[in-house]
């Protein structure tokens, strides 16, 4: 456990990552019927409400357990179990299992935004950027990203996936 400026930086760099996310929505855009308003509102109410479960899972974390006994591996599961709610762990311990694939999709679905613009500039093919009519989504860049992070995740490891911040299992 680190302590001081380090721990701080540390500590931000993790707690940073949960927001990337956010930025897909912004790619999103063109698909609201009132962007100027909806955008923002969707971000700021999306990351007030994050900010708040963050601080009350916090805040039961600690009123569950003293911090010298939290373990850095699985501090909800173990918490959980210290207090006899030995089977709350395994249903807190689905958590990343959403958690991860909440983030493929948002992944995907910003990607896929990202791939459309980029295809409308002729840098990538351009029927990349053809967009459904009826719902106003670009269904090719759309299938390709998903493709593609379908391959990648058959071909990594999960522990290296699991590692990386935004799909880290220390918050558990």
């Amino acid at each position: 456990t680190l302590y001081g400026p380090r721990g701080i930086f540390e500590a931000s760099a993790v707690l940073f990552f949960p927001c990337v996310g956010f930025d897909a929505v912004s790619t999103m855009a063109e698909e609201t019927k009132n962007p100027g308003c909806d955008i923002p509102v969707g971000l700021v109410g999306s990351m007030v409400v994050t900010t708040v479960l963050y601080c009350l899972l916090s805040l039961t974390l600690c009123l569950v357990q003293p911090y010298g006994q939290i373990d850095n591996n699985a501090p909800f599961s173990v918490a959980f179990e210290a207090v006899g709610m030995s089977r709350t762990k395994y249903l807190v311990a689905a958590g990343p299992l959403k958690a991860m694939t909440s983030v493929l999709l948002v992944g995907v679905v910003g990607q896929a935004r990202y791939l459309t613009h980029i295809a409308r500039t002729h840098m990538m093919p351009p029927w990349l950027a053809l967009v459904n009519e009826k719902t106003g989504t670009p269904i090719n860049a759309t299938a390709v990203m998903l493709a593609g992070t379908a391959v990648f995740a058959l071909f990594s490891d999960l522990n290296i996936l699991s590692e990386s911040p935004p799909f880290s299992f220390s918050c558990l």
